[in-house]
């Protein structure tokens, strides 16, 4: 039978022990989750203004939602300009017109000009599509609305345009958010606008179901099939006159039959 020195001993360390368990456990507790990756959208920052209580400002991220609607009635808003050929000092909050803003403009001015006949069509200031019922920007509507590869191209021109530089300060007027909590703007904000340039252009447009990359494929393999067709009927044409330089040149004294034939060896 154990003593009582023994009993007390044991009982002691399992007492003792538990303070330690119990430090571990605190913290193992304590250990911080991993931290989440920002998105794009999620480092900017929309001042929402409260009414309980009174003059309280909620400071969150701007919702995907927000961006796809306002870029698409930016979108619209371009091609009713386009249309008027206004100058561009009403789209975009540019205070003076750069050199690249004004190569983008035209970009934007010669890609409307091509395809006006459809374009037209989607500049409405209604929430609607031609010959379609939904007539909100939910996602469907979005899929819908980009369905037209002219759409879609007048869609990446007009953000080429938007981000024709990354001033801050302008940027942050045009989309109604902020890219940080002072009005010091730093190589990181400029970084930041570059960042969500790149997420409209990819992530957005991949949630609608369409890419640009593959589109740019298409566009090019369009565009080398054209330039062989072109070829094709220079080398026709080009054939065409040799043949009736031939056909003339039976009627026609022989001195000008040698020069007209010395000029078709040339030709």
């Amino acid at each position: 039978m154990p003593s009582n020195d023994q009993i007390d001993s044991s009982t002691s360390s399992s007492e003792e022990s538990h303070p330690t368990q119990k430090k571990q456990e605190n913290l193992t507790q304590s250990v911080p989750k991993a931290i989440k990756k920002l998105t794009a959208v999620e480092k900017f920052f929309k001042p929402i203004k409260s009414k309980k209580p009174q003059y309280h400002i909620k400071i969150s991220s701007p919702k995907k939602e927000y961006i796809r609607c306002k870029l698409i009635r930016g979108t619209k808003k371009s091609i009713r300009i386009l249309n008027k050929s206004s100058f561009p000092n009403k789209l975009g909050n540019f205070e003076g017109i750069s050199p690249q803003t004004l190569t983008n403009w035209n970009a934007m001015m010669n890609y409307f000009t091509e395809n006006k006949h459809v374009l037209k069509e989607f500049s409405s200031t209604q929430n609607k599509i031609p010959d379609k019922e939904i007539r909100s920007y939910n996602l469907k509507f979005c899929k819908m609305f980009f369905e037209r590869l002219e759409v879609r191209e007048a869609f990446m021109l007009y953000i080429e345009f938007l981000f024709s530089d990354y001033d801050c300060l302008r940027l942050c007027r045009e989309f109604n958010f902020q890219c940080c909590r002072t009005l010091r703007h730093t190589q990181q904000c400029g970084k930041r606008w570059e960042e969500l340039k790149n997420f409209i252009l990819n992530d957005m447009m991949e949630e609608i179901g369409f890419t640009f990359e593959e589109e740019k494929v298409v566009v090019e393999e369009v565009e080398e099939r054209e330039e062989k067709e072109e070829k094709v009927e220079i080398i026709k044409e080009v054939e065409k006159v040799r043949a009736e330089s031939l056909m003339c040149v039976e009627i026609q004294p022989k001195w000008i039959q040698k020069m007209m034939f010395k000029e078709y060896l040339i030709l």
